[in-house]
């Protein structure tokens, strides 16, 4: 019996072995066959923390985000990595989450792992094939038995061994089990990393998974009806789009993969389903520089190298006011970011746009800065009329947060840029040294790591209130602005002073809202910008004002990520393995949630109300709730 028919066996159950070959994805145990429609008549808002105790095990808090008080604490069999669901609170469907190359979900009634179809057996690579992803060359097998029988390491069984995942016709054709415990064939040495090791030993030490999503989603966000969730597959170069309905036939398998240096999509059988505009040519071509490859200390392929990366980064998700879903995930070395209409991606005419952003940093000031680097992002509704969908991205090689408006996602453009020096991208030589109100002034925006050209466009400068002439903010407010002269050149409307310290992350506060249930619309009227590597502040852009917008500086430390609470009040972070709670008009931290261990990251959801009883403090073990000596856990198709 091979180990694919096992688990069509179980029926979506997961068989987990005590070696890393066997990758937990989705553990089945809450029964039901998923059904989730019938339990979710009361809908009520929570916050889900996970966190290691005192004895090293790994729990899931539920938590009450009006009183802060700890409603149920359930012990999981694995180390998951928190929702990425920012706030966009919909009242539908489970907790998914991530934990290095793994995705997991959560039932948020019985905060138990999700049953369901075991998988994926299919995944895409930075090439722009499915199932056919390898492990990093370090942990490569570099060698085969010299034995003369080598019927397991032919060559396409190593090739095999050499990756993340299998498809469905490998997972019938080769017997998982004999892998896992043939002495005959899997006690040949081999090299393998620079060492001798078994094959068994190989599989241990550098866990060479076959049920894996491949080189570790970025984030995830779930759609409003909770039955897609979408990843960015950063060392992947794609975007994924994760089946989470229960009553699905493909439940918990990848059905959509967007390649974005490559300008197409498919599905899971490796079928190009749609092909859209890329800045990148397809055959190879000028493409972004290996910039990720080489901060790893290598050296990084030519421009024309197609392998290359783009690496799609973090993941945003929300309703337009118009009561479409779109997704954005920017590529973080491929200075791009792509838009989906999640409405259609699973159609078979998928709306894709992919919009380029300029590098702009001068490199004669400052650092040698070649990229942009949009690598973090989150969707914002502005105003309801105008169907304002804004896009902010946080710029990690130009250290800038850039906003877009992406209303019409074919036609996007940005807004404005906010530095904390704007001679970083002007030079005021020509005037003395300092800015002058009303001088105009060169910036380049310069496309040309996509592809496209570098312009001069001229911006005029305009002096706030607190401004000196350096085009620096001291104070960490905007006091000074670049206005583009000519709308119809490109690059930023607006290039602003004020941002103190990195640009982590970005969150809409929620103000106001239309509709119920995954029909909701959600409207922000300001976003709160997390800082680091530096002062570590929050940072406000206020959205009701015109352009150019304000940016209030909250002298309180920043954690790298954080979210709102479902009505907009309360702002959470992590700090130190405690949730801190900021309240959200007064802009002080209020309160502090401990649980009995050190929480690693947080979700926003719902449960039913009344599901379960509060259990006080959180200071229990959560012995009694589950769990325990892996009894969530089917039985190891290969016995031990």
């Amino acid at each position: 019996m091979t180990y694919f028919n096992f688990i069509r066996d179980r029926l979506g159950s997961l068989a987990v072995a005590p070696l890393a070959v066997l990758a937990l994805i989705l553990a089945g145990c809450s029964g039901d066959e998923g059904e989730i429609s019938a339990s979710k008549r009361d809908p009520a808002q929570a916050l889900f923390a996970f966190y290691v105790d005192g004895d090293g095990q790994d729990q899931l808090a539920r938590i009450d985000p009006d009183t802060l008080e700890v409603l149920d604490i359930k012990h999981v069999p694995f180390n998951a990595g928190g929702g990425k669901q920012k706030s966009y609170f919909y009242e539908e469907g489970y907790i998914w989450t991530g934990s290095g190359n793994e995705v997991f979900g959560f039932d948020p009634d019985t905060l138990e792992p999700v049953e369901g179809q075991t998988g994926p057996f299919v995944q895409g690579n930075r090439s722009g094939e499915v199932g056919s992803a390898l492990v990093s060359s370090a942990g490569t097998l570099s060698g085969q038995s010299t034995d003369t029988n080598q019927r397991i390491f032919d060559k396409e069984t190593v090739s095999l061994m050499q990756r993340t995942s299998w498809t469905e016709e490998e997972m019938q054709r080769y017997d998982l089990c004999e892998l896992n415990h043939s002495v005959t064939n899997l006690s040949r040495t081999l090299a393998a990393g620079g060492g001798e090791f078994t094959a068994l030993e190989h599989m241990e030490t550098d866990e060479v998974l076959f049920h894996d999503m491949g080189y570790r989603p970025v984030g995830n966000e779930t759609a409003p009806d909770g039955k897609l969730v979408m990843y960015g597959v950063r060392q992947g170069d794609h975007i994924l789009f994760l089946d989470t309905d229960p009553n699905s036939e493909t439940f918990g398998q990848p059905v959509r993969f967007v390649y974005p240096r490559f300008g197409y999509v498919k599905d899971q059988t490796n079928a190009v389903v749609a092909n859209f505009s890329s800045p990148y040519d397809q055959a190879g071509g000028t493409a972004p520089g290996d910039w990720r490859h080489t901060r790893a200390g290598n050296a990084a392929p030519g421009e024309d190298d197609p392998e290359t990366y783009v690496e799609p980064c973090d993941s945003t998700m929300l309703r337009d006011a118009d009561g479409v879903v779109w997704t954005c995930s920017p590529e973080v070395d491929g200075d791009a970011f792509t838009c989906v209409n999640v409405d259609t991606i699973t159609t078979d005419t998928p709306e894709v746009y992919n919009t380029p952003v300029p590098v702009i940093r001068q490199a004669n000031f400052h650092n040698d800065i070649a990229t942009a680097g949009p690598w973090m992002a989150s969707l914002v509704n502005r105003n309801a009329g105008d169907n304002e969908l804004l896009l902010f991205t946080e710029l990690e090689g130009e250290n800038a947060e850039s906003i877009w408006n992406i209303s019409d996602p074919s036609a996007a453009y940005e807004i404005q840029r906010i530095y904390d020096d704007l001679s970083d991208v002007a030079d005021p030589s020509g005037t003395g040294g300092e800015f002058v109100d009303g001088s105009d002034y060169t910036v380049d925006i310069d496309y040309s790591t996509s592809g496209g050209a570098n312009t001069p466009v001229t911006y005029r400068y305009v002096a706030l209130d607190g401004d000196d002439g350096t085009g620096a903010s001291a104070s960490g407010e905007n006091t000074a602005y670049l206005a583009k002269v000519d709308d119809a050149d490109p690059g930023p409307n607006y290039l602003l002073n004020g941002l103190n310290g990195r640009a982590g992350t970005s969150n809409g506060a929620l103000s106001r809202k239309s509709g119920e249930g995954s029909e909701t619309i959600i409207f922000s009227d300001e976003v709160w910008l997390t800082t680091f590597q530096g002062p570590g502040t929050f940072q406000i852009v206020d959205l009701t004002t015109s352009a150019p917008y304000n940016v209030e500086t909250v002298d309180i430390p920043s954690a790298f990520s954080g979210y709102f609470s479902p009505d907009g009040s309360k702002y959470f972070q992590t700090v130190g393995g405690d949730i801190e709670v900021i309240d959200r008009a007064s802009r002080s931290v209020v309160d502090t949630i401990s649980l009995s261990g050190s929480v690693s990251s947080i979700a926003i959801g719902t449960y039913t109300s009344g599901a379960a009883g509060s259990i006080g403090t959180g200071d229990g073990d959560g012995s009694d709730d589950g769990g325990g000596d892996g009894d969530l856990l089917p039985p190891n198709p290969c016995g031990g």
